[in-house]
């Protein structure tokens, strides 16, 4: 799972390709907003990686996450 910053700078430097070393990447909906939403990297670039898959979840599911994780761990 990646978060923004290693995708931005990896970005920067034009080294967006090494994260082909992995068998898949997954990027929550929030950090692909993040990196896309706010022109921090180009959508073509991110997309030209094969193996980048984004996932967008619902709402619901993530209320139903937090609830769960406060009871256990609040």
């Amino acid at each position: 799972v990646a978060d923004a910053g290693p995708l931005i700078h990896l970005s920067e430097i034009g080294f967006l390709s090494v994260l082909q070393l992995f068998d898949t990447v997954h990027i929550p909906d929030a950090v692909w907003t993040e990196i896309i939403g706010h022109d921090r990297v180009r959508e073509s670039d991110i997309k030209g990686v094969d193996n980048i898959h984004m996932h967008t979840l619902s709402k619901n599911l993530i209320a139903n996450f937090v609830k769960v994780y406060q009871f256990t761990h609040g």
